[in-house]
């Protein structure tokens, strides 16, 4: 019988530490992990277990390493309910983590969410422009960079991942821009993390696109509520699972003020599924008095079930 852990909320990231080898003792020891496995080596045509276990993989293609940051990410998730069976209040997820709460919630498919995931990565970095990291500038400052009539319409913030820590879009010139000027601002490091664009106007059609593609799958109501971060809402519903996730393509991620939201509604445990352990870093700098987690190897798992509140 599932349980439920109160006060609590599982986090996907979006992105981690991918390395030779990783989620192979999950590989090992879960059938549904390789199942999830084969399912992801169909629909993007790579052999993922080679992938994880070659010495010459670099993990640096953008749609590689966020599908295989989805799959070590729900892998680790299924074989946490293999092991203890405990639910959370909440489901939520950086950017595209949102797409492996889809999975978790029971909302869609393991086939549905990655092929979602798989198309809007390919449309994302074929949109002319760039992604830049921003860090150590406050997002206010960062917004008044964005906003400067030079580069209005052309430049604006995709992520907010801390106070001081954001991601901006657009095109190539006005990204490279904006970093610059913020290097200027005293910001402690700026760097282009990938090509193409994400969480802007730019995407605005394939977001239509999308809803159609949803229109045809089978979308239910999920188990656990999800928190979606272009609104703050959380998601109780088919249609409302569909329109969220297809708004949150052109819409800015509020990561930094959903987790201020969260534990105003009295979250206190964060549980982080994914490779390494990026979203807990960043509770432990922007939060206190809050309990964050990192599911690592599936030995920690049932250290982690243990310092849980279960309902």
């Amino acid at each position: 019988m599932c349980r439920q852990s109160d006060k609590t909320a599982f986090i996907f990231p979006a992105s981690g530490h991918l390395s030779p080898g990783i989620c192979m003792d999950y590989y090992g020891k879960y059938p549904k992990v390789r199942e999830f496995f084969d399912i992801a080596s169909e629909i993007h045509k790579l052999d993922f277990k080679k992938y994880f276990c070659d010495d010459t993989s670099d993990f640096k293609r953008p749609v590689d390493a966020e599908l295989a940051t989805m799959l070590v990410s729900i892998s680790k998730y299924v074989a946490w309910m293999d092991e203890v069976d405990i639910k959370p209040t909440l489901f939520s997820g950086l950017s595209l983590g949102l797409y492996t709460s889809l999975i978790a919630s029971g909302s869609v498919s393991m086939a549905d969410a990655f092929w979602l995931l798989k198309r809007t990565m390919e449309v994302g970095t074929n949109v002319p422009g760039k992604m830049g990291l921003i860090v150590g500038l406050p997002y206010e400052e960062v917004e008044k960079l964005c906003r400067n009539e030079s580069f209005q319409g052309h430049v604006c913030i995709a992520n907010y991942n801390m106070r001081e820590q954001v991601a901006i879009t657009g095109e190539d010139h006005s990204v490279e821009t904006v970093l610059k000027l913020a290097l200027k601002a005293n910001a402690m490091k700026c760097k282009i993390i990938y090509d193409g664009q994400f969480h802007s106007p730019a995407l605005s059609q394939w977001a239509d696109e999308m809803m159609r593609m949803m229109d045809r799958m089978d979308v239910k109501k999920p188990n656990i509520p999800i928190l979606f971060l272009y609104n703050l809402k959380e998601a109780g519903t088919p249609e409302e699972i569909k329109e969220y996730i297809c708004k949150q393509i052109a819409a800015p991620v509020r990561w930094y003020e959903a987790l201020q939201l969260m534990t105003h509604q009295g979250i206190e445990n964060f549980v982080e599924f994914g490779p390494g352990a990026l979203l807990s870093k960043m509770l432990r700098l922007d939060l206190d008095e809050v309990n964050s987690y990192t599911v690592s190897d599936p030995e920690e798992i049932w250290k982690i079930a243990e310092a849980l509140p279960v309902m």
